[in-house]
């Protein structure tokens, strides 16, 4: 036999990570430090090293949210950074993410930690498991609610959930916004290559798809907690969002419906 030396350069060791979180970020420069130590903290010690990675996607922010997390970056090996494009949206910047992720089970959660990640314990086992979906639902009785959102917007998300279930369908899923959500890695390229929304109801039209291709969805009661936003609003949002709807509808009509029943389960 014949034995080449190959140099230490020329060789990558690819891994399979048990999980990849994506965490979309735009002007979060007050708040992802915050997500990313207490989100790092958990997960280091439940996962042993190099078996999670976290993907921190800069949706062209204005502010120093980059900069932030390029430096948290040095110390900490399972973090990541995508930027250098411009502002997007949200579907965007998560699509990007998920495409860029090597893990297993691929999930989201918002920059501004609204969710705490210990409550992936309810929703990865399952993904782990016979679930191809987790979503996290603020709608269960079962949620706990630490802080609510304002009257008005409360008013506002029952209003879009009435127009959304009549244009969209998926009346089963009871919270389709919530920004903490799990998949399995193969149901996550699959529905995340044929989804073009690019702003905030790119959640919509991922779990429009993917009952519509039949995947075993479950909905799962979590912690969340309000944090207002200033940079919400209400008119220009309102027509976007139902443009975006729009969109979503005839493009749902192109999808494809597999042969299966739909499994839309409720989880303690």
């Amino acid at each position: 036999p014949v034995f080449i030396e190959v140099p230490q350069s020329h060789i990558r060791i690819v891994t399979t990570p048990a999980l990849s979180l994506i965490v979309p970020a735009f002007n979060e420069e007050r708040r992802i430090a915050y997500t990313i130590e207490k989100t790092g903290d958990y997960l280091v010690k439940r996962y042993s090293p190099g078996d999670f990675e976290v993907i921190v996607v800069d949706d062209g922010s204005s502010d120093t949210t980059a900069k932030v997390v390029a430096d948290l970056c040095k110390t900490r090996p399972w973090l990541q950074i995508l930027t250098g494009e411009p502002n997007r949206g949200k579907g965007y910047a998560t699509r990007r993410g998920i495409m860029a992720s090597k893990g297993k089970v691929i999930g989201f959660m918002d920059a501004d930690y609204k969710t705490p990640i210990e409550e992936l314990e309810k929703l990865v086992p399952l993904v782990e498991k016979d679930i191809d979906f987790a979503i996290g639902s603020r709608n269960d009785a079962r949620a706990v609610i630490e802080v609510a959102q304002p009257f008005h917007r409360r008013i506002g998300s029952r209003a879009f959930g009435f127009v959304m279930h009549f244009l969209i369908g998926i009346k089963e899923i009871g919270d389709t916004q919530c920004g903490f959500k799990f998949l399995k890695r193969d149901v996550a390229l699959d529905l995340f290559r044929r989804q073009e929304i690019d702003g905030y109801m790119f959640d919509v039209e991922v779990i429009a798809f993917a009952v519509r291709a039949r995947y075993r969805i479950a909905q799962v009661p979590i912690r969340w907690h309000n944090d207002a936003d200033s940079r919400y609003n209400p008119l220009l949002h309102t027509v976007k969002l139902g443009m975006d709807l729009l969109r979503i509808r005839k493009s749902l009509r192109k999808q494809p419906v597999a042969a299966a029943d739909t499994r839309a389960r409720q989880f303690a």
